[in-house]
């Protein structure tokens, strides 16, 4: 199921959301980013999938998943841009 973000966004429920998600993260068994320059954080596939569930707009998240499934395409790791994508959450969050 390919996830794009368009009038039709509504129509994809919570769960096929997060199924969506789960399908390129939680293959990751942890993660590990730097949140500042004295602390890093490691969440596992399951906490990255709820953490980004529950501090992202809708939106944003159907973003992501296009994102995610451009990379995939591309052969490429998504890993990397998963742990940018965690330290600006963390960042917005720390500002606020």
């Amino acid at each position: 199921m390919e996830i794009e973000v368009n009038q039709k966004s509504d129509r994809y429920s919570y769960n096929q959301i997060k199924n969506r998600l789960q399908s390129y993260i939680v293959s990751a068994n942890s993660l590990t980013f730097l949140v500042d320059q004295q602390r890093q954080v490691q969440m596992t596939g399951d906490q990255i999938v709820e953490y980004i569930l529950s501090n992202l707009p809708r939106r944003q998240i159907l973003e992501l998943l296009e994102m995610l499934e451009i990379i995939k395409s591309r052969d490429s790791n998504t890993l990397h841009y998963l742990q940018y994508i965690l330290h600006g959450i963390i960042q917005n969050k720390v500002r606020k």
